[in-house]
């Protein structure tokens, strides 16, 4: 099959070198210790456009006019996406906890190459800061210093969706496995509407742009190896190196899903075994050693290992027995996922205990517009239907004849579980977000055989649906909290002489009430006891009520 790219893959892959550029070029300039600023955006954004210049005529013969116009259509997007986002407050515990005060920090000239912040510095969430992977949160500081928009930059995970969705549909699932255009678009638009990335979007969580990124560069892996793409290694590269500097589950997928690529590539073309080596040795180099060096060589040195502090020890314990549903303790890995493969949607700390659900019941759909529950993550129907599309793949390989793809599914399927075992806190799906991709890929094998299309195609249609839902129910509540937060900013804004104004705990959200037009010089710390207040929605315990009301309660001896 020749290779032909037309427009609408060619600007998928500029939306996801936007996103790389941008991140890499914030990471650089903070290891040259040059601070984030309101520069480094544009800079970053003219260093994309001649990038995509010299990529598009390496990968595609693409003339520079041309790739301008590529480029200049996948910022718009981008942008747009910007403004989709800016419309919806942060509501999200762990983003108005940690995720915005990074991003403040990194804004306002913190460089974690050269020191770390102190504890009076943060929201009791120094070490996060300190030793996480910081590539969104780079990103985001270099969107804020140009926009002085704080919500703007989680606009890119849907720009990664529509990246993911065009890339899929626009023409790499037809290079790799020679599908009908049909077949593509409605395969790629499924794998990119994952539920975790639909919930991400409107939120500084980072888990729905890993989901897009993996998808993608497993995809970009495949047509290396098997298609006629013979330069989809570096797209690959780009969509693992990006990974490798999300999170830590992102850097895990990153070496596992590298480590698979590498072998194969090994195998497959052993008399090439030099060029690939120096290929992936120059970009753990630069990705690890280099870029990366801060936190995961310096979390080496320091702590013993490149994990910390997701990886507890005597420091920190991050997941302490009271995160688990009380009937989760003691539990294995295995037991815990399958325990939640088949409970209600929530949350559900100890001493509370999961649910088990009634088969397809629309049960806890409250809980998608909250955040990504923790039980429950990729829709309420995805238990049945995973189990559905696991029951076909088993039955797919009683009717395969060669042994060979017999052996390839088998492998492969393996691999994925590996990937989602290694960690124990599997049965959080956020931390393994292509979970969803592979309740697609199941149900792969059965499409070609007779009669199992039509199975197939049930399943998929029920994951779409279930994928509706999930952004039904988080775009309904994100507008009625955005809505409530505005109405509370209109309130007090002006007014700060008649209500006392308790920002809460969370530093981000002072920095937040600030931006929008609220005098935070006239904060007043509001006792828990004074009561009657009114809670300020998507803050941490933020709360107001009329000053003439507010009795200072002295701290009982």
């Amino acid at each position: 099959m020749e290779r032909k790219f037309n427009s609408i893959y060619l600007i998928g892959i500029g939306i996801t070198l936007f996103f790389a550029v941008f991140m890499f070029t914030g990471l650089l300039s903070l290891l040259l210790h040059i601070p984030i600023s309101k520069y480094t955006a544009p800079s970053s954004l003219l260093l994309f456009f001649i990038s995509n210049a010299f990529f598009l005529k390496w990968y595609s013969n693409t003339k520079i006019t041309t790739s301008i116009i590529i480029s200049s259509i996948a910022t718009v997007i981008i942008c747009l996406c910007f403004l989709w986002a800016r419309q919806f407050h942060e509501n999200f515990f762990d983003a108005v906890w940690y995720h915005h005060d990074a991003v403040y920090q990194l804004a306002k000239g913190w460089n974690p190459y050269e020191r770390n912040l102190q504890a009076n510095e943060t929201s009791y969430c120094e070490f996060y800061l300190n030793y996480f992977p910081k590539g969104y949160w780079i990103f985001g500081a270099i969107i804020y210093s140009f926009t002085h928009t704080i919500e703007a930059a989680k606009g890119m995970d849907l720009a990664l969706m529509i990246s993911c969705a065009m890339i899929l549909c626009g023409g790499l699932l037809k290079q790799n496995f020679g599908w009908s255009h049909a077949k593509s678009v409605f395969v790629g638009l499924l794998i990119s509407l994952n539920p975790i990335a639909i919930i991400n979007a409107f939120s500084f969580y980072v888990d729905g742009p890993i989901a897009s990124m993996l998808s993608l560069g497993i995809f970009f892996s495949i047509s290396q190896l098997y298609g006629k793409d013979n330069k989809a290694w570096f797209v690959a590269f780009i969509c693992f190196g990006v990974l490798f500097h999300l999170k830590f589950t992102g850097t895990a997928f990153s070496i596992l899903f590298m480590a698979a690529f590498f072998v194969l590539l090994i195998v497959k073309e052993n008399l090439l075994w030099k060029k690939w080596l120096i290929r992936f040795s120059v970009f753990s180099i630069l990705v690890v050693l280099v870029l990366g060096f801060h936190p995961f060589i310096s979390n080496t040195i320091h702590k013993g290992h490149p994990f910390f502090p997701a990886v507890e020890n005597d420091e920190i314990t991050v997941f302490k027995q009271s995160s688990y549903p009380n009937n989760f303790i003691g539990k294995d890995r295995f037991t815990k996922f399958i325990m939640a493969l088949y409970a209600e949607p929530g949350w559900h700390g100890t001493p509370d205990k999961s649910k088990p659900k009634e088969l397809f019941s629309l049960v806890g759909l409250e809980f998608y517009g909250k955040g990504i529950p923790d039980l429950g993550a990729l829709g309420p129907f995805f238990s049945e239907l995973f189990s559905l599309a696991l029951i076909a793949f088993i039955a797919s390989l009683l009717f395969i004849k060669s042994k060979k793809k017999k052996l390839q599914y088998s492998l492969a399927f393996l691999f994925f579980l590996f990937t989602f075992f290694i960690n124990q806190e599997a049965w959080m799906f956020r931390y393994i977000p292509h979970l969803w991709l592979l309740s697609i890929l199941l149900l792969m094998p059965i499409w070609d055989i007779k009669y199992g299309k039509f199975l197939s195609i049930t399943i998929m249609i029920g994951l779409l649906y279930n994928s509706t839902i999930v952004a039904q129910e988080v775009y309904k509540e994100q507008i009625a909290q955005s809505n409530q937060l505005d109405k509370t900013f209109d309130l007090l804004r002006g007014n700060e002489d008649i209500y006392a104004i308790d920002c809460g705990w969370g530093r981000s959200f002072l920095n937040r009430m600030g931006e929008n037009g609220i005098d935070t010089g006239k904060w007043v710390w509001i006792h828990p006891l004074d009561t009657p207040y009114t809670n300020i929605t998507g803050s941490l315990d933020g709360k107001y009520k009329l000053r003439k009301d507010l009795h200072l309660i002295k701290q009982m001896e």
